[in-house]
């Protein structure tokens, strides 16, 4: 049996870390395959442009081949191509996607530089080497990216099998450890729950017991106690009994000089409310007459106010007449002048 699964809470930790790491790793895979197949998309679609190129180009350099061989001969023509220098300008360095190492072929593009003369020559082997030249181009580029696409492939194979066998073996194996673990956990836990509840009730059985016998025995020193206290209890009541007689004498003197000291402050108190009461009214009363004088005051000015008022304006009045009668005589004294004249005119 493998150590690692036995029910301790070292064990269940270390699953649980390890369920965590696997769920972790399950993630970085996810998104690595997701950006290898994102990669691998783009370069699809870059190799299906190419190789719909290459196979245009490929036709135009054959056919123009074909023409340099009918013009010039089949064995001229492959003597010519032994005398074109090798190409040393291809160069392939690798980089790094999610840790796939893809190439990265890098051409440096040169003047084409013919090999041979124009003298034995025709135009059609010139074409044939400039559409050639293309199809070296081509081809380096579509091998770039078929290898990249190739080795991409690769790495998203094994990186959806690691992660297949994450999610679907080491992912649920450390989920059912984990849950069996504390499963197994749990269940000791409640027998050891159990078994100190019993060994609790046993001790509280024996302390019982212990505590009965001390019970019982401290019952009987307790009777002999009692009978003991019971004598000196009745001796001390009668005693007390005298003394609370005493006392209950002596406080009923108290309470009836209390009593009659209440009685009196009482009596006191009910004088010093009924004077309080009496100057309160006779305060008031005051108050109301004052009140009463200075409202008699205020309408006997309003009434000599209202007199005035009445005298000014009837004297007004009066001024209004004498001056309209004044102006009534001045008016008959001019139209007696004006009608004495006119009889002294006439």
């Amino acid at each position: 049996m493998d150590p690692n699964t036995f029910p301790t809470k070292g064990n269940l930790i270390a699953a649980k870390n390890s369920l965590k790491l696997a769920t972790m790793g399950y993630g970085l895979m996810d998104k690595k395959r997701n950006i290898l197949i994102r990669e691998l998309m783009g370069l699809i679609d870059e190799a299906k442009g190419i190789q719909s190129e290459i196979d245009t180009v490929f036709k135009a350099a054959y056919e123009a081949l074909q023409s340099a061989n009918i013009e010039l001969g089949i064995n001229y023509v492959q003597e010519i191509g032994m005398s074109v220098p090798v190409d040393d300008t291809v160069k392939i360095k690798a980089r790094s996607i999610m840790g796939t190492e893809i190439p990265l072929v890098q051409h440096q593009e040169k003047p084409m530089e013919l090999a041979y003369g124009f003298n034995n020559t025709s135009e059609a082997l010139d074409i044939a080497r400039e559409r050639f030249e293309r199809v070296k181009e081509l081809t380096i580029k579509l091998s770039m990216v078929e290898n990249s696409a190739y080795r991409l492939a690769n790495s998203i194979k094994k990186t959806q099998k690691r992660a297949n066998a994450l999610k679907n073996i080491t992912i649920p194996h450390y989920e059912e450890l984990s849950r069996s673990i504390a499963n197994a956990l749990e269940e000791k836990e409640r027998e050891e729950e159990e078994r100190r509840k019993r060994h609790e009730e046993r001790r509280k059985r024996k302390e019982a017991e212990a505590a009965a016998a001390a019970a019982a025995e401290a019952a009987k020193k307790a009777e002999e106690e009692k009978k003991k206290a019971e004598e000196e209890e009745r001796k001390r009541k009668e005693e007390e009994e005298k003394k609370k007689a005493e006392e209950e004498r002596q406080r009923k003197e108290e309470e009836a000089k209390k009593a009659e000291e209440e009685k009196k402050k009482a009596e006191e108190e009910e004088a010093r409310r009924k004077r309080h009461e009496e100057r309160r009214k006779r305060k008031e009363a005051e108050a109301a007459a004052a009140a009463a004088a200075e409202a008699a005051r205020e309408e006997e000015e309003k009434k000599k106010r209202k007199e005035e008022r009445r005298k000014r304006r009837e004297a007004e009045a009066a001024a209004a007449a004498e001056a309209a009668k004044k102006a009534e005589e001045e008016a008959k004294k001019k139209e007696a002048e004006a009608n004495s004249g006119d009889w002294a005119a006439a």
